[in-house]
């Protein structure tokens, strides 16, 4: 394999600014205007703290910088979604759908479903026993610290009540 190269390669530059392309300038500045801007409005307007004005405000910076920064198979992201017929997508497909419904096989069919159908049901069952049996003990000590709580309030209020 022969790969040609230019013997004076200084002079391509495919890039405007230290290496990066003019949409990535572009949506690199948009994500610092609106991650400031939201922090600003969530913040001093609606006056939310600030780690919450910085939860609220992720998700849009993280959709500009896909749109600006993820090249995948070095084309945009947008072109890339908008040509999702060709990725190869992991897709679901159930058991039921690959069943042949033909003329004999309606019976077969029928009982595969009722089978599926059974082992999800004691699928279902054995999830919702673990589920209790590993949550009811937190949830015991939950309560019995919020009934701790309680029962000091009871007993300030009725501290401050023989004050009075």
């Amino acid at each position: 394999m022969e790969i040609v190269l230019n013997k004076d390669f200084t002079k391509f530059k495919s890039e405007k600014w230290k290496g990066l392309t003019q949409s990535q300038i572009v949506f690199g500045g948009a994500m610092i205007v609106v991650t400031v801007g939201g922090m600003l409005f969530f913040t001093l307007y609606c006056h939310v703290p600030v780690p919450i004005s910085s939860f609220l405000i992720s998700p849009i910076t993280f959709i500009l910088g896909m749109l600006g920064f993820y090249e995948p198979d070095g084309m945009a992201f947008l072109l890339y979604l908008q040509e999702g017929k060709n990725h190869n997508l992991l897709v679901y497909k159930s058991m039921i759908e690959e069943l042949d419904v033909e003329d004999g096989k309606e019976q077969e069919k029928e009982f595969l479903i009722r089978r599926i159908l059974d082992i999800l049901k004691k699928n279902l069952l054995k999830l919702q026993k673990n589920i209790l049996r590993n949550i009811q003990p937190i949830f015991i000590k939950a309560m019995d610290k919020i009934m701790e709580q309680v029962k000091r309030v009871q007993v300030k209020e009725v501290e401050h009540d023989k004050e009075i």
